[in-house]
Protein backbone atom coordinates (compact mmCIF):
# COMPACT_ATOMS: atom_id res chain seq x y z
CA UNK A 1 0.00 0.00 0.00
CA UNK A 2 1.48 3.59 -0.63
CA UNK A 3 0.59 7.40 0.21
CA UNK A 4 1.24 8.50 -3.27
CA UNK A 5 4.68 9.87 -2.91
CA UNK A 6 7.80 7.74 -4.62
CA UNK A 7 8.80 4.89 -2.81
CA UNK A 8 12.62 6.74 -2.15
CA UNK A 9 10.26 9.31 -0.11
CA UNK A 10 8.69 7.65 1.97
CA UNK A 11 8.98 8.05 5.85
CA UNK A 12 12.06 5.84 7.01
CA UNK A 13 11.95 3.63 3.63
CA UNK A 14 14.78 2.61 1.42
CA UNK A 15 13.57 1.96 -2.11
CA UNK A 16 16.38 -0.23 -3.16
CA UNK A 17 16.34 -2.33 0.09
CA UNK A 18 12.55 -2.01 1.90
CA UNK A 19 13.87 -1.23 5.07
CA UNK A 20 15.15 1.49 7.66
CA UNK A 21 18.64 2.70 6.32
CA UNK A 22 20.73 5.35 5.01
CA UNK A 23 17.90 7.26 2.83
CA UNK A 24 15.99 7.38 6.16
CA UNK A 25 14.06 10.93 5.41
CA UNK A 26 11.70 10.32 8.44
CA UNK A 27 10.84 13.77 10.45
CA UNK A 28 12.86 12.85 13.24
CA UNK A 29 15.52 13.60 11.51
CA UNK A 30 14.18 17.66 11.75
CA UNK A 31 11.92 19.00 14.36
CA UNK A 32 11.56 22.51 15.47
CA UNK A 33 8.95 22.05 18.19
CA UNK A 34 6.04 20.29 17.01
CA UNK A 35 6.69 20.72 13.73
CA UNK A 36 8.69 18.61 11.19
CA UNK A 37 10.05 18.85 8.10
CA UNK A 38 8.04 17.12 5.42
CA UNK A 39 10.14 13.96 3.94
CA UNK A 40 10.40 16.51 0.25
CA UNK A 41 12.38 18.94 1.92
CA UNK A 42 14.83 16.47 3.94
CA UNK A 43 15.37 14.41 0.78
CA UNK A 44 15.99 17.27 -1.32
CA UNK A 45 19.48 18.05 -1.92
CA UNK A 46 19.20 21.68 -3.18
CA UNK A 47 17.15 22.40 -0.02
CA UNK A 48 19.72 20.58 2.80
CA UNK A 49 22.81 22.47 0.67
CA UNK A 50 21.05 25.67 1.93
CA UNK A 51 21.08 24.31 5.08
CA UNK A 52 24.69 24.17 5.29
CA UNK A 53 25.09 27.16 4.25
CA UNK A 54 23.14 28.49 6.61
CA UNK A 55 25.26 26.36 9.03
CA UNK A 56 28.42 27.52 7.69
CA UNK A 57 27.66 31.08 7.52
CA UNK A 58 26.87 30.80 11.20
CA UNK A 59 30.13 29.13 11.84
CA UNK A 60 32.48 31.60 9.81
CA UNK A 61 30.60 34.42 11.47
CA UNK A 62 31.25 33.27 14.72
CA UNK A 63 35.12 32.32 13.97
CA UNK A 64 35.71 35.51 12.46
CA UNK A 65 33.20 38.20 13.63
CA UNK A 66 35.07 40.79 14.95
CA UNK A 67 37.80 41.02 11.83
CA UNK A 68 34.95 42.59 9.85
CA UNK A 69 36.01 40.29 6.94
CA UNK A 70 32.94 39.03 5.23
CA UNK A 71 33.30 35.32 3.96
CA UNK A 72 33.90 36.43 0.29
CA UNK A 73 36.34 38.94 1.20
CA UNK A 74 37.88 35.71 2.93
CA UNK A 75 37.75 33.93 -0.54
CA UNK A 76 39.21 36.90 -2.42
CA UNK A 77 42.01 37.28 0.25
CA UNK A 78 43.39 33.63 -0.21
CA UNK A 79 42.84 33.78 -4.24
CA UNK A 80 45.16 36.81 -4.57
CA UNK A 81 47.14 35.02 -1.56
CA UNK A 82 47.85 31.97 -3.53
CA UNK A 83 48.05 33.59 -7.05
CA UNK A 84 49.45 37.15 -6.45
CA UNK A 85 48.82 39.53 -9.26
CA UNK A 86 45.82 37.33 -10.46
CA UNK A 87 43.39 39.63 -12.91
CA UNK A 88 40.30 40.87 -10.70
CA UNK A 89 38.34 38.79 -13.67
CA UNK A 90 39.98 35.70 -13.30
CA UNK A 91 39.25 36.03 -9.50
CA UNK A 92 35.68 36.73 -9.11
CA UNK A 93 34.99 34.09 -11.91
CA UNK A 94 37.21 31.79 -10.15
CA UNK A 95 34.95 32.15 -6.60
CA UNK A 96 31.85 32.74 -8.81
CA UNK A 97 31.69 36.31 -7.81
CA UNK A 98 30.07 38.43 -10.40
CA UNK A 99 32.01 41.93 -11.30
CA UNK A 100 28.79 43.85 -9.87
CA UNK A 101 29.48 42.50 -6.31
CA UNK A 102 33.16 41.98 -6.60
CA UNK A 103 33.67 45.51 -7.10
CA UNK A 104 32.32 47.13 -3.83
CA UNK A 105 34.15 43.55 -1.65
CA UNK A 106 37.72 45.03 -3.54
CA UNK A 107 36.71 48.36 -2.77
CA UNK A 108 36.33 47.64 0.90
CA UNK A 109 39.20 44.96 0.80
CA UNK A 110 41.72 48.36 -1.05
CA UNK A 111 39.93 51.00 1.30
CA UNK A 112 41.19 48.92 4.38
CA UNK A 113 44.43 48.18 3.26
CA UNK A 114 44.49 44.97 2.71
CA UNK A 115 44.64 44.41 -1.67
CA UNK A 116 46.25 46.32 -3.90
CA UNK A 117 44.37 47.18 -7.86
CA UNK A 118 47.16 48.12 -10.52
CA UNK A 119 46.11 48.49 -14.01
CA UNK A 120 47.96 45.71 -16.37
CA UNK A 121 50.96 47.21 -18.08
CA UNK A 122 49.87 45.52 -21.70
CA UNK A 123 45.67 46.00 -21.59
CA UNK A 124 44.09 49.56 -19.84
CA UNK A 125 41.01 47.41 -19.37
CA UNK A 126 42.53 44.91 -17.11
CA UNK A 127 43.73 45.39 -13.00
CA UNK A 128 46.16 42.65 -11.35
CA UNK A 129 45.75 41.94 -7.93
CA UNK A 130 48.26 41.77 -5.49
CA UNK A 131 48.24 41.40 -1.10
CA UNK A 132 49.60 44.75 0.82
CA UNK A 133 52.03 43.54 3.46
CA UNK A 134 49.04 44.59 6.07
CA UNK A 135 46.89 42.17 3.82
CA UNK A 136 49.48 39.34 3.74
CA UNK A 137 49.65 39.26 7.48
CA UNK A 138 45.98 39.39 8.05
CA UNK A 139 45.42 36.71 5.09
CA UNK A 140 47.88 34.77 7.54
CA UNK A 141 45.69 35.50 10.82
CA UNK A 142 42.74 34.34 8.93
CA UNK A 143 43.78 31.00 8.13
CA UNK A 144 44.47 30.26 11.56
CA UNK A 145 40.46 30.80 12.18
CA UNK A 146 39.49 29.06 9.33
CA UNK A 147 41.28 25.87 10.20
CA UNK A 148 39.30 26.16 13.44
CA UNK A 149 36.47 25.96 11.42
CA UNK A 150 37.83 22.94 9.89
CA UNK A 151 38.26 21.90 13.25
CA UNK A 152 34.63 22.25 14.96
CA UNK A 153 33.56 20.43 11.49
CA UNK A 154 35.73 17.47 12.00
CA UNK A 155 34.95 17.31 15.75
CA UNK A 156 31.23 17.28 14.50
CA UNK A 157 31.33 14.58 11.91
CA UNK A 158 34.71 13.09 11.73
CA UNK A 159 37.88 13.62 9.96
CA UNK A 160 36.61 11.04 7.00
CA UNK A 161 33.17 12.48 6.36
CA UNK A 162 34.31 15.59 6.16
CA UNK A 163 36.64 14.83 3.33
CA UNK A 164 33.90 12.87 1.53
CA UNK A 165 31.92 15.71 2.09
CA UNK A 166 34.21 18.15 0.38
CA UNK A 167 34.41 15.28 -2.86
CA UNK A 168 30.71 15.31 -3.21
CA UNK A 169 30.55 19.22 -3.10
CA UNK A 170 33.57 19.19 -5.63
CA UNK A 171 31.43 16.69 -7.32
CA UNK A 172 28.20 18.42 -6.93
CA UNK A 173 29.63 21.89 -8.34
CA UNK A 174 30.76 20.04 -11.25
CA UNK A 175 34.55 20.10 -9.91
Amino acid sequence: MTDGRPAARRKGRNAQEGVEGPLDCSPKLARFGDVNLPPELTSAVGFQIRRASAVADALFGETFGETEISAAQYAILMVVFHNPGCRTSTAGSLLGITPNNLVPLLDSLTARGYIRRTLSTTDRRVRHLRLTPRGRELSIALVERHEAIQAKLEERMGHKQVAEFLRLLTLYCGG
